[in-house]
């Protein structure tokens, strides 16, 4: 089909107006900067696009999870269902909030945890060699002199 045969884009089709809510396409395009923004965006080809948006077949479920991905901004995924953005702000489907800040303090949490967890493996293996090295008998001489000088009065240490 030539340029000049081509249908015109249904600008009031269902496709039409989720692409228009994903931002993808905005009223200052022309037809065919519009269809090139679309190929661009889901990697297929004009045709496909021109059949998507005159509802002449419908939408590969990929470009439609792609659609609600860039409408809903998370991923299409099971795990992600009722999370959305409100500003500059993750909400949970629980209606917690994540922004930037609390991301920031929860990283650095984290940071601490790795750290402290350092710290404790090393004070681990310490404790682990100085068990290795403890020896009773030494020990048991040790407490026997304490002994015998707690015994000794009035001699100048």
């Amino acid at each position: 089909m030539s340029k000049t045969n081509r249908k015109k884009v249904k600008k009031n089709s269902w496709f039409f107006s989720q692409c228009w809510q994903a931002g993808l396409i905005h009223g200052g395009l022309s037809e065919s900067d519009l269809v090139q923004r679309l190929v661009d965006f889901f990697g297929v080809s004009a045709r496909t696009v021109r059949g998507w948006l005159n509802a002449e077949h419908d939408p590969h479920p990929c470009a439609l999870k792609l659609l609600r991905q860039r409408i809903c901004g998370v991923p299409p995924s099971e795990s992600w269902s009722g999370w959305s953005f409100s500003g500059d702000a993750l909400v949970s489907p629980y209606g917690t909030t994540i922004t930037p800040e609390i991301d920031n303090k929860l990283r650095y949490f984290q940071n601490e945890i790795r750290r402290l967890r350092i710290e404790n493996q090393a004070a681990s293996n310490e404790l682990k060699r100085l068990r290795k090295s403890y020896d009773p008998e030494f020990v048991s001489r040790v407490r026997q002199a304490a002994e015998l000088l707690s015994d000794v009065d009035g001699l100048p240490v």
